[in-house]
């Protein structure tokens, strides 16, 4: 069991791209475009380093398939239901992932300037308890759980 008081570790996946039918416009949905996610799982990796066993880490190759198959398998609307869905199937699978910073990158968003990249905190859902919630402070100032960036 993970002290809280334990700093967490980074794994973190950046740049993975893919191509997705997502958006607000039909031809966003009908054409696709190209998106581009990272993702920073915050927990601890001491038990991986002293073993050298993937056993006692997260597969990030698992990772990678989970956001492959929500950007490329899914459609959505919103970069934003993008993101969540992918922390909540991240969490979901690895309860030792104390907390997940997605960020969806959209560059050929319909707009007449570069994308905005949000940040919006989101608490851990309460009609899903974890059984070692987040420290306070882990990701700074944001509450424990997940961190959007859009």
């Amino acid at each position: 069991m993970q002290k809280t008081n334990e700093k967490l570790d980074k794994i973190a996946l950046s740049g993975m791209k893919f191509y997705g039918y997502h958006g607000c416009l039909n031809e966003e949905r009908e054409q696709g475009q190209d998106f581009y996610v990272d993702v920073t799982l915050s927990l601890s990796l001491h038990s991986a380093g002293k073993s050298d066993e993937l056993k006692n880490t997260v597969n990030y190759a698992a990772v990678f398939e989970i956001v492959k198959s929500v950007v490329e398998g899914q459609r959505f609307h919103l970069i934003e239901a993008i993101a969540e869905h992918i922390a909540d199937l991240i969490l979901g699978r690895y309860p030792e992932v104390r907390a997940v910073e997605v960020t969806v990158h959209k560059p050929a968003a319909p707009i007449p300037y570069p994308p905005l990249h949000r940040r919006q905190p989101r608490p851990q859902s309460s009609d899903a308890p974890r059984s070692h919630p987040a420290p306070r402070g882990a990701l700074g100032d944001a509450p424990p759980g997940r961190v959007l960036f859009l």
